[in-house]
């Protein structure tokens, strides 16, 4: 019984031992190249709306054990929607654009000089990682792994969004 006890002891602690919050920065960098356009304007990118309906604004992602059970959580060290912003206003000034843009997380809003909405799509990208065979999820998963598949999801949603023919016509770049 007492060898019982002192097992469950040390899986309580070792699973305990990894389980916390990160905080890190993310941001966006290119995934394709970019071919700038030259535009005389200044880019403004409005405010986006964080819709996910977490209480933290900036938690961004966990590794979960067999039961769903949060065991090390990626937070940034600001809100994901400023996050998203910011992303989306790199990879603008990259492509030499100006229009204004806002957006809920995946939902980009295309805004005309007087207000009127022009254009409207969602875009996301999905990325899985991990394996059980090699050790990579669950308690032996790496917080700094999921950062980089997160970094990875970012800049694959924001160089599709702004490569995506209709709102580049929409935003006239």
């Amino acid at each position: 019984m007492r060898w019982r006890s002192l097992t469950f002891a040390s899986v309580l602690c070792a699973t305990l031992a990894g389980c916390g919050t990160t905080r890190t920065p993310m941001l966006y960098q290119p995934t394709v190249a970019i071919q700038k356009t030259i535009v005389s304007a200044q880019v403004t990118v409005g405010s986006f709306v964080d819709s996910r309906g977490e209480s933290d604004p900036t938690w961004a992602g966990a590794i979960r054990g067999g039961f769903g059970n949060s065991l090390k959580v990626l937070a940034l060290d600001k809100p994901v929607s400023d996050v998203i912003k910011a992303a989306f206003e790199d990879g603008l000034k990259a492509r030499g654009a100006s229009p204004t843009l806002t957006g809920g997380q995946l939902e980009l809003t295309v805004l005309d000089s007087s207000g009127h909405t022009k254009f409207t799509r969602n875009y996301r990208s999905n990325n899985i990682d991990g394996s059980i065979l090699t050790l990579s999820t669950g308690v032996f998963a790496s917080i700094d792994d999921l950062r980089v598949v997160m970094e990875r999801t970012l800049r694959e949603t924001v160089d599709k969004a702004l490569d995506d023919s209709a709102l580049r016509a929409a935003l006239q770049i």
